[in-house]
């Protein structure tokens, strides 16, 4: 036959010419049938070989989903919309139903009702309660609100004083305790007098404390709670009635969550959670004391418009036609509260002899209102502004003398108020706005009226007469007058009273309120404030907001004086601890070093202890050559001199220092595991004897430890086994109840283990659930790898324009990071890419690269190492430079042997194999050498250890070695039996 690009004669049925190196003809992998490059199926079992644009014409790869010259898609695409949560709505009565049927269902603990803001959810609340009068339930009903959120305990405030039948203000605190204590004594006997004095000062604070007492303080009044809580619990069972729950205070959803883990808690109570927003319970709070099984979720569906025309005919005073009810239906799109103030609208207009207005919204409706309610009832509108400074739930009673107004007078702005449609009665204490969006309404359109400051200046002498539930009001009512040094001293003095009660949330944003007002005061009083305020604002964010703690700690930081050595120290701590958290691991290690600066060398311990510190970011940097040298020769030597005086030191306790160690020793597995070098199974087996000899039963340190084993495997090749790890785990230990970072590494393993299988089957999803679940975790490592991988998916799917978007983005992330693993990837994939559309020199040129770095004395990776040297001599078997193949080969070879990467070595032998079969092409006296020596390599291959559990590369040395069979037949060369 002819060699179509260079004319000359080659032989018969030739894969390869022999003179120009042109490809002739390919081998099936699925039949073992040649077939000429040109074929567009297979001619022994019809594969397709070539795909055709039938509107181009031109030749495309055969799983190719679009031409690569005209772009028309041969496969339409299927997108996978993001998975929302999709609520399940119901008529108003039928949630009704649903609502007591879940309240007497004993398996309920969580009960949502959602639905947007006036969509009737209290209305539903009501009914059932007024249903359920007589069986024996204790309803616990606190409305969040956006004062609760600035009020200590603001949920359990609000719910204490509706619980109490109180008012939100007290005239007078001494008083009410020498009333208070004898019914606390008598009704609530776990309280100690103690107890009960800061009960009550709780609800109507006015102790101070300072900031390093607040967790100390959380915990005390969570203890107080607690009691208060379980004495009602005691005499019968209760529902906890979460009202506005979107907007519950940080300290009481704590608290709630630590009621969720008593289990008399979840035998007598229930939790209903009211919110505007659709969600599910479990997505609004959780315990592992809770199965799906417990929650229940209802949503109240909008009105039909024959449900608005029913509504509007109970208005017996109010004559309208089917436009009315056409236009209610558009506007209000089936929220009966905006049908209400529709109607109320249309009685203004006809009381005052207007004609008709139009309006396209609530906020037009709310305004004309408010203009007519103005001309009408100047008190009442002022009353109602001055209610909506209170906010959306309020007790009016401390506005009983606002504007001077007599008694009579104020009985009547209320009851007008009522009957206009702006408020309604909750108690015979408190009311609150018709829905919370016309509160908001309201609130914006007073906020611009003329009166509005007036409003301000009378409130604000009423609320100074009083003591407050939250002075925070007071505060923003100063602001607003923009009085910013008393808006200071109210909010640092809200800031100590949360201290007190120990509400960090509030005390944090007391103290960004104060910073607000100093922002431009730079004397160096106001300069030491500011620091104060950045250093314990960053320390209370670090466990919450590590992001914002960055910042302000960094502030704090660039304040301090020379000769604050030991604040410096400090700071740098919860800085690395912040940066850790952000990904930020380059600044970890200088925040380290930074201290190691500032700490003599005789301080050995203390040294090491920092040191320490360094080894995660080194690792997540995946600098593991550094890592290995920096424990073996620095770090574990002086630890476990310290460990074996079995003492605690002035530096450390031994319990923190065996911790400490054991740390060390997990991130050490890990370094060693990415690296590819054996040792790691040695530093696993000593792990799980440190855990053995020391009795350790804790879950997630066990739970790590086989994770760590079940990497090691998989990095090894041996899937099987690291599968079998990783479904030992799932039946061992429960994942839900364990740490983010366990089940994002769980995650992590698996998809790796899917990827090193071929196991694509329903990968796509699973790995972007992964990757969500990463970034919800902060586990900012495994989310970008994984990322990097689905390139992987495209690339073997030969979608490489879709695979080189994803990793050029990725390679450019690693890069600013200088996270190495992440790099040594990307690069890998983009070399093999460019390997098939740009030509062996580019793909060269990176994969040296890139092996030197790889090399290098901080990373040292052998697992890399090995993939780079493989596909170098790759690289040089495509530029026919067989002599330079054979060399990177070898060393490939050389290296996964001695770290005893099984799976890099079966592929090394796979290529070398192929090397050998590329030499045996042309016609020589080698031939039957080269044919022998490839069978050898095969044979390597299969007695490999993992291979025999290992489908896909059984595939692969079968595939690879039919190739070779069918050149062997088609050229003559007989080969042994046992060499299939």
């Amino acid at each position: 036959m002819q060699c179509p690009r260079c004319k000359k004669e080659i032989e018969d049925n030739s894969l390869k010419c022999n003179f120009c190196g042109a490809k002739i003809a390919s081998v099936c992998k699925d039949c073992g049938t040649i077939n000429l490059i040109t074929s567009t199926e297979c001619s022994g079992c019809h594969k397709v070989l070539i795909k055709i644009c039938s509107e181009c014409g031109a030749a495309n790869l055969p799983d190719a989903k679009s031409c690569r010259k005209c772009g028309i898609e041969f496969v339409k695409p299927k997108f996978e919309p993001k998975p929302e949560y999709t609520a399940n709505k119901s008529s108003q009565q039928k949630v009704k139903t649903q609502l007591l049927e879940a309240i007497k269902n004993a398996e309920t603990s969580i009960i949502t009702i959602s639905g947007e803001s006036g969509i009737g959810k209290n209305l539903v609340l009501r009914y059932t309660i007024n249903e359920l009068k007589n069986a024996k339930l204790i309803w616990l009903l606190g409305t969040c609100t956006q004062v609760t959120q600035l009020s200590p305990f603001g949920y359990f405030q609000d719910l204490l004083l509706t619980f109490f039948n109180v008012n939100n203000f007290c005239p007078d605190t001494l008083q009410l305790k020498k009333n208070s204590l004898k019914f606390f004594k008598q009704d609530f006997p776990t309280l100690s007098n103690t107890e009960i004095l800061d009960l009550l000062n709780f609800l109507y604070p006015e102790n101070l404390d300072k900031y390093e007492n607040i967790y100390f303080n959380k915990a005390k009044m969570f203890t107080i709670m607690k009691k208060v809580i379980l004495t009602i619990v005691e005499k019968m069972k209760v529902v906890f009635i979460v009202d506005n729950f979107e907007n519950i205070d940080g300290m009481s959803f704590d608290f709630l969550k630590e009621l969720l883990q008593e289990d008399y808690i979840l035998e007598r109570c229930k939790f209903i959670l009211i919110s505007s927003i659709e969600r599910p319970g479990m997505g609004c709070i959780t315990s592992p004391k809770l199965a799906e099984e417990n929650y229940t979720d209802l949503t109240i569906a909008p009105f039909s418009k024959n449900q608005i025309e029913v509504l509007i005919n109970q208005y017996h005073d109010v004559s309208v036609g089917e436009d009315f009810v056409n236009l209610a239906h558009k506007i209000s799109a089936g929220n009966p509260s905006i049908v209400e103030q529709m109607i109320m609208l249309h009685k203004d207009v006809a009381r005052n002899g207007f004609k008709h207005i139009a309006y396209t919204s609530l906020d037009n409706i709310i305004d004309t209102r408010l203009t007519i309610l103005k001309s009408e009832d100047m008190a009442a509108f002022r009353m109602l502004a001055a209610m909506s400074v209170l906010g959306s739930k309020f007790y009016p009673a401390m506005l009983e003398h606002f504007d001077n107004n007599s008694p009579q007078e104020f009985e009547r702005i209320i009851e007008a108020l009522v009957q206009h449609g702006f408020i309604t009665q909750i108690n015979n204490l408190s009311f609150e706005f018709k829905s919370s969006n016309i509160w908001k309404s309201i609130v914006t359109i007073m906020k611009n009226d003329e009166c509005f400051e007036d409003v301000l200046n009378i409130l604000y002498e009423t609320l100074g007469i009083y003591k407050q539930s939250s002075i925070a009001l007071l505060g923003y009512i100063v602001q607003k007058l923009k009085n910013e040094n008393e808006a200071f001293e109210i909010w640092t003095l809200l800031m100590k009273q949360a201290a007190y009660i120990g509400d960090i949330g509030l005390y944090i944003i007391a103290q960004k309120q104060s910073l607000k007002l100093i922002e431009n005061k730079n004397s160096p009083h106001y300069l030491k404030i500011k620091k104060n305020i950045y250093t314990r604002v960053g320390k209370l964010l670090e466990p919450i907001d590590n992001k914002a703690a960055f910042e302000y700690i960094q502030n704090a930081v660039m304040m301090l004086d020379d000769n604050e050595e030991y604040e410096h120290i400090e700071l740098l701590g919860y800085l690395a601890s912040s940066s850790m958290k952000n990904g930020n691991y380059w600044g970890v290690i200088e925040c380290a070093d930074s201290v190691l600066n500032k700490i003599p060398d005789e301080m050995e311990l203390e040294q090491v202890l920092i040191k320490s510190r360094q080894v995660r970011p080194l690792l997540r940097l995946g600098n593991y050559g550094q890592v290995v040298n920096l424990v073996d020769t620095e770090i574990m030597p002086v630890i476990e001199k310290y460990l074996t005086k079995g003492k605690n030191t002035a530096v450390i306790s031994i319990t923190d220092l065996y911790e400490t160690w054991l740390e060390v020793y997990f991130d050490f597995a890990e370094a060693l595991s990415f690296q590819g070098d054996s040792r790691m199974f040695d530093v696993i087996k000593l792990i799980f004897d440190i855990l053995e000899k020391n009795q350790t039963s804790d879950p997630a340190l066990l739970c790590r430890a086989h994770l760590a084993l079940a990497l090691a495997n998989t990095i090894k090749g041996d899937t099987k086994t690291s599968v079998k790890i990783l479904d030992d785990i799932l039946k061992e230990y429960s994942l839900d109840s364990m740490d983010s970072f366990i089940v994002s590494r769980w995650n992590f393993i698996d998809i790796l283990n899917k990827f090193i299988t071929k196991d694509y089957n329903s990968l796509y999803t699973e790995l972007f659930n992964v990757v969500a679940y990463a970034n919800n975790a902060n586990d900012n490592f495994t989310k970008n790898i994984l990322k990097t991988l689905l390139a992987k998916m495209f690339k073997d799917k030969n979608e490489n324009k879709k695979a080189l978007e994803i990793l050029e983005e990725q390679v450019a992330y690693f890069a600013k990071e200088k996270i190495a693993t992440g790099v040594l990837l990307s690069w890998y994939l983009i070399a093999e890419i460019r390997l098939i559309t740009n030509g062996t020199q580019f793909a060269l040129d990176i994969a040296t690269k890139a092996l030197d770095i790889a090399q290098g004395p901080s990373i040292n990776n052998y697992y890399f190492i090995a993939l780079y040297n493989k596909l170098i001599g790759e690289i040089y078997m495509a530029k026919q430079d067989f002599e330079s193949a054979k060399v990177y080969i070898e060393k490939s070879i050389f290296i996964a042997k001695q770290f005893n990467l099984e799976a890099v070595l079966v592929k090394c032998y796979i290529l070398y194999a192929k090397l050998f079969q590329e030499l045996a092409l042309p016609k020589s006296t080698l031939r039957p050498n080269y044919i022998k020596q490839a069978l050898k390599m095969f044979q390597l291959a299969k007695n490999i250890s993992i291979v025999n559990d290992h489908a896909y590369l059984q595939k692969l040395i079968k595939d690879e070695l039919s190739i070779l069979t069918s050149f062997c037949k088609l050229n003559g060369i007989i080969l042994k039996k046992n060499a299939k």
